[in-house]
């Protein structure tokens, strides 16, 4: 499967590299307050970093993502939505790797930071408080000594389900949240308080897109290995990816209503697609750069 993978990856990368605009940037979805181009930008061009493809155009993302600093300090959805932490930690991961000086995104996101997470935007409703599907992407982009075991380990303690998954404010389904939490308990080296099981049949309800079956084959390959399950998992994703290298869409992304607190729970706002499909190309492609291919064509499937 080892040569599928990468073939998928590098179609994958080449249709987003196809649709990124002359000026360095990225557009998708379409929601009331517009199309988005920071938080696309810097979340494509990480995934194609991630995945070690056309550097060209990771760079001309990243000069864009400078030159059009809507917000100091800060990114956001777009140039009208003002600065949130989501956006702002993507923007971080693909800047710092180029040595841009992020003291001042810092400075603004630990004014996010909660008991037990990041919130989204500085407000006091339900958009304010903190989220566990944004928290481990600021975790990983900040490098502040506030940011300890101690306050990974409460934020995993505060938000980890009873079944090892980990809720979603912003998304339909909880896959995306599950498997950024995992990752940050790996690179963390925790011991997570809850046991993380064995994915069960349940574990598959809730998968709406290729966006969601993607997160969720990084999870199950995070907890249960290279096996059958995931391999199975891994052939169904790549049986869906169209001839252009794209993967379809589906309704994922949650505008939650800010007064909801636990759309989990109860969910409450909108869902929206990414209508020309280059969102969810690259959070597939970011979920195959990170699956160690090598290590799990060698291992045994059992």
């Amino acid at each position: 499967m080892q040569a599928e993978i990468r073939t998928a990856i590098d179609e994958a990368s080449a249709f987003i590299a196809a649709h990124q605009a002359r000026d360095g940037c990225w557009f998708d979805f379409d929601l009331p307050v517009g199309t988005s181009s920071e938080w696309m930008t810097a979340y494509v061009g990480l995934a194609l970093h991630r995945a070690d493809r056309y550097a060209d155009q990771v760079d001309r993302a990243a000069h864009w993502l400078m030159a059009n600093r809507t917000y100091e300090p800060g990114w956001g959805y777009n140039a009208t939505t003002g600065p949130d932490a989501d956006s702002t930690a993507h923007a971080m991961l693909l800047l710092r790797p180029r040595g841009v000086c992020l003291d001042a995104e810092e400075a603004w996101l630990r004014q996010l930071k909660r008991n037990s997470g990041f919130a989204t935007f500085p407000r006091t409703d339900g958009w304010g408080q903190a989220h566990p599907c944004v928290t481990p992407l600021v975790v990983e982009a900040m490098q502040t000594a506030e940011i300890d075991r101690a306050f990974v380990r409460r934020h995993v303690l505060e938000h980890q389900r009873t079944d090892g998954t980990f809720p979603t404010y912003w998304w339909r389904a909880h896959h995306y949240s599950t498997y950024h939490n995992l990752r940050l308990v790996q690179r963390w080296g925790l011991s997570p308080p809850r046991a993380l099981p064995n994915p069960s049949p349940d574990a598959d309800r809730g998968i709406y897109s290729s966006f969601d079956l993607a997160f969720h084959l990084g999870a199950v390959a995070l907890v249960d290995g290279w096996t059958t399950r995931a391999k199975r998992r891994a052939a169904e994703l790549l049986a869906r990816q169209n001839r252009d290298g794209s993967w379809p869409t589906g309704s994922l992304l949650r505008v939650t209503d800010p007064t909801c607190l636990e759309p989990w729970k109860e969910a409450r706002g909108a869902l929206f697609s990414d209508l020309r499909r280059v969102f969810t190309t690259a959070s597939v492609l970011r979920v195959l750069a990170d699956l160690d291919v090598p290590q799990m064509d060698s291992s045994c499937a059992c």
